[in-house]
């Protein structure tokens, strides 16, 4: 499979910015109910997990539905790509190199299910079989 840089890039800032954009407006959240310290709060935690899952979800859903041909390859890429980039977490976020580690399966299943979600609202595109 040919790699669309472009393409790859495209999605790549879509999804990270769904999945962080979620979290962002829940860990402010949680700061202007519960003050400075929100962040290590377990319920927070969760929601912020949560709303990643969902942001992400509807990210890999977007993505899916613009690339036609090597879905799930691709995705697999884009969330291989989106975890690598999350590394920058472990340097500003109170984040452990677990709970990083634990993030590659994480965006690989939410990436599964935005695909196979992308396909409600995309077919994928028909491969002409060139038979004699």
């Amino acid at each position: 499979m040919h790699l669309n840089w472009k393409a790859l890039a495209r999605d790549i800032a879509i999804v990270w910015v769904a999945m962080n954009l979620g979290g962002l407006v829940v860990g402010f959240a949680g700061a202007l109910l519960l003050g400075p310290n929100a962040m290590t709060d377990p319920r927070v935690q969760l929601s912020i997990s949560f709303s990643s899952f969902v942001f992400g979800t509807v990210g890999f859903t977007i993505a899916g539905a613009l690339v036609k041909v090597g879905r799930f390859k691709h995705l697999l890429i884009v969330a291989f790509a989106v975890w690598l980039i999350s590394a920058t977490a472990l340097l500003i976020a109170p984040l452990t190199l677990q709970h990083w580690l634990w993030g590659l399966p994480f965006n690989s299943v939410v990436a599964l299910i935005g695909g196979c979600l992308s396909f409600l609202f995309v077919r994928s595109a028909k491969v002409e079989s060139g038979g004699a």
